[in-house]
């Protein structure tokens, strides 16, 4: 899990106008280099009249229950309204706000932020903007924050500046809590959960005058927290706000601007409004750079601010994220919507994105830190040799050293995993030697008929046709008949041409085929043959002038028949294919030389008998072959005759070479099945993750060897956690995950030797 920032600048516009330079840029707390892209968001006048109407409908709601806010409602427009009436317009409401999300125009900004965040990333989502109406939308709802359950998202203005102060992890606590005018509300229960918090010092001015809040804003010692706990409202336009701090008086931020800004100046790093509608009083504190509130957006009961605050404080003391913590309590809210309804809305928080979010980090007792200071003294040897075999291992790794093994036990899990259905979709033709036999020794096939062959498949109006047969020349008779049936099927059959290599000099596709149904047949083999990968792109290689793979080009072309076309994000290498996201192998795994400039992905074999149902050539001139089994189908025409092969590879399932049309089905096979079916594309963790995985395996061993002293049973738990290790290695490959196996294996037991011998 990584710390992310998403700083969403929604720029100039409004909601009747719609945002034209929406911005959004990406920050990695390991990465100096952030990442930004552009988009925009339409108009929704819609959106706006409901939004009003939702607000007015929950304080009418709020009115008619039994409880008195902790603030005075608007009164305006508003009627009796039942619970069952809020609850359909709280549902169009989230249907609208998500809808607008879902715009064209703010939709590839989605899709970017998923292709480089992943759920278990701890992620601010910062929204950037001083336009009101957007600012009071419930941007929890967003089905983005739903997927991805590490993200809470906060209030910004466009303008902000660094705030100098003290460092923001806290081990201590100094909170000054504001207990205002109570009269209908119950502040004793603030009192009393704050009262119990560990390593916090907390002073209470209950119902105080203007000059007494104004005095502790100035303290010498300064403030970590500011707490408000009573009645408070923002003004029209909600850029200001008023909090009631005794039954006489209520002040505005700008009645102690002198004082906010000393406050903040000496450490003043979260303030928190546990009443009504603090959006105003949020928007002139953040003119002060205070880094961090958090406020209610509307009114709010006395069980709902105090539901929050207990399970903020819990979560926030025992260590989490600020955002984190504020995330699980609004949450906790959910529980009271039956009673309260859309509890869980209220909570927001208002963040300086050039300030880090407060962060508490408990005290160790001091009983508890000898221990642990013992047992760091007592386990630094092992897990200074644990270090070593690390380092050794990953730079063995990297040079290389434990390809060929851990491309064979590759190998054994696909082999080991479940079985799978043949692909209905395809149809080969196979050219066997009886075949060639049966047309007098022809081979390779005339052009005659190779134009039977297609023109008796077309009868029966296949969907796709892919000739996995090389046609650089003419092969007379009946050559201006197969050139013509070329020409007139652009978009049917598809021809194959292969590029200029070291071993041979390529082999151009038939001289009138149009561009667009042309692939290359280049493979890219490992380091013992073996085919495991698949080449989609490439930059169009001499001889075979095509960016497009011959299996790539099939594919897309039987997807546009499902209305499925192919994009790419900007500024990456990433393809999209009906929400099924095709990323290449760039450095990873254990490909070490891997070539960046072709598209490369893993080839994920179908494990079955067959891939799918075969016919022979013959066959299909004797016209023998169901129909049913053409009609709207792949069909690959290719040889398989021992005497004229095309490509043949092994494969992990076949140290025999495998005959490239087989090869090509897979590849063709494995795009239409991830696009279609979900079927998982074969994809490997970052390096990053990998190195934790190796080392994580050896530190386990080394400790198993350290705590376990009988030899018996080290080799019996030893033994376990390999039977652990290959088990988990082979679940994450049955989900598409290909984990290294030999590296962490050799880690666990390298580890366990060598501190046992010590």
């Amino acid at each position: 899990m990584t710390d992310k920032i998403v700083l969403l600048n929604l720029g100039l516009g409004d909601l009747i106008a719609g945002f034209p330079g929406v911005t959004v840029m990406v920050l990695d707390s390991g990465n100096p280099y952030p990442m930004k892209f552009n988009g925009s968001l339409p108009s929704s006048s819609e959106l706006m009249a409901i939004a009003r109407r939702w607000q007015l409908m929950y304080q009418s709601l709020y009115q008619s229950l039994a409880f008195r806010p902790r603030i005075e409602l608007e009164t305006e427009d508003i009627t009796q309204v039942s619970q069952v009436e809020f609850g359909d317009i709280c549902q169009q409401y989230k249907s609208y706000f998500n809808n607008w999300l879902n715009s064209p125009e703010f939709r590839k900004i989605d899709q970017k932020l998923r292709s480089i965040l992943h759920p278990s990333d701890s992620i601010q989502l910062i929204l950037e903007t001083d336009n009101i109406p957007v600012r009071r939308l419930p941007w929890h709802q967003w089905q983005f924050l739903q997927d991805y359950p590490q993200t809470e998202f906060a209030l910004s203005t466009p303008e902000y500046h660094q705030q100098f102060s003290s460092n923001s992890i806290k081990t201590h606590l100094r909170i000054l809590a504001i207990l205002g005018d109570s009269r209908g509300i119950d502040v004793n229960t603030d009192r009393q959960l704050l009262t119990t918090l560990p390593d916090v010092e907390t002073v209470f001015l209950v119902e105080p005058s203007r000059e007494q809040l104004d005095e502790q804003l100035w303290n010498q010692q300064g403030w970590d927290i500011l707490f408000f706990a009573g009645h408070s409202c923002s003004l029209d336009p909600e850029e200001t706000g008023e909090f009631v701090i005794n039954p006489q008086e209520r002040v505005a931020v700008r009645d102690l601007i002198p004082g906010f800004k000393k406050a903040i100046e000496r450490g003043l790093t979260l303030a928190i409004f546990n009443s009504c509608d603090g959006l105003g009083i949020a928007t002139e504190l953040t003119q002060l750079n205070i880094p961090q509130m958090i406020v209610m957006r509307e009114p709010v009961a006395d069980a709902v601010a105090h539901h929050f605050l207990k399970f903020f404080l819990q979560k926030l003391i025992s260590g989490d994220s600020f955002y984190l913590s504020v995330r699980e309590a609004r949450e906790r809210l959910y529980i009271l919507e039956n009673q309260f309804p859309c509890a869980s809305w209220l909570p927001v928080i208002c963040q300086n994105p050039a300030v880090l979010p407060l962060k508490f980090k408990p005290q160790i007792p001091q009983k508890k830190a000898l221990f642990k200071n013992k047992l760091k003294s007592l386990s630094s040897f092992p897990i200074a040799v644990n270090l070593s075999i690390i380092i050794l291992i990953i730079g063995f790794r990297f040079l290389g050293g434990f390809e060929f093994w851990e491309l064979h036990a590759y190998d054994q899990l696909m082999r080991s995993r479940p079985p799978e259905q043949p692909d209905k979709r395809l149809l080969l033709v196979t050219i066997t030697e009886n075949d060639i036999q049966n047309l007098n020794g022809e081979s390779p096939l005339t052009d005659q008929k190779l134009s039977q062959v297609l023109k008796s498949l077309q009868r029966h109006q296949p969907r796709v046709i892919g000739l996995n047969v090389y046609r650089d020349r003419p092969k007379p008779p009946g050559s201006k008949d197969f050139t013509q049936f070329l020409m007139d099927n652009p978009k049917q059959v598809m021809v194959i041409c292969q590029g200029k290599s070291n071993n041979s000099d390529g082999t151009q596709p038939p001289s009138k085929a149009s561009p667009n149904q042309i692939g290359f047949s280049d493979i890219q083999i490992d380091s013992d043959g073996v085919l495991r990968r698949q080449i989609m792109f490439m930059p169009p290689p001499e001889n075979c002038k095509t960016d497009y793979g011959f299996s790539t080009r099939v594919a897309f072309n039987y997807l546009e028949g499902e209305g499925i076309k192919p994009e790419r994000i900007d500024n990456t290498n990433i393809v999209i294919l009906n929400n099924t996201f095709f990323k290449p192998l760039i450095r990873v795994g254990f490909y070490v030389e891997n070539n960046i400039k072709m598209f490369q992905i893993l080839l994920n074999y179908r494990n079955s008998v067959k891939l799918a149902k075969s016919v022979s050539l013959t066959e299909v001139l004797n016209q023998e072959v169901d129909p049913n089994l053409i009609k709207d189908k792949i069909v690959l025409i290719g040889t398989i005759a021992s005497s004229y092969v095309v490509q043949s590879r092994p494969t992990p399932y076949s140290k025999k070479p495998v005959p490239g049309l087989f090869l090509q089905a897979e590849m063709v096979s494995q795009i239409i099945s991830a696009v279609l079916d979900g079927r998982a594309l074969m994809t490997v963790w970052p390096i990053s993750i990998e190195l934790l995985w190796i080392s994580l395996w050896s530190l386990l061993g080394g400790g198993l060897a350290w705590i376990v002293r009988d030899q018996v049973g080290l080799l019996v738990i030893g033994g376990s956690a390999t039977g652990v290790l290959y088990g988990v290695c082979w679940l994450f490959l049955v989900q598409g995950v290909w984990v290294p196996l030999v590296t962490p294996g050799l880690g666990l037991v390298l580890s366990a030797l060598l501190i046992r011998l010590k």
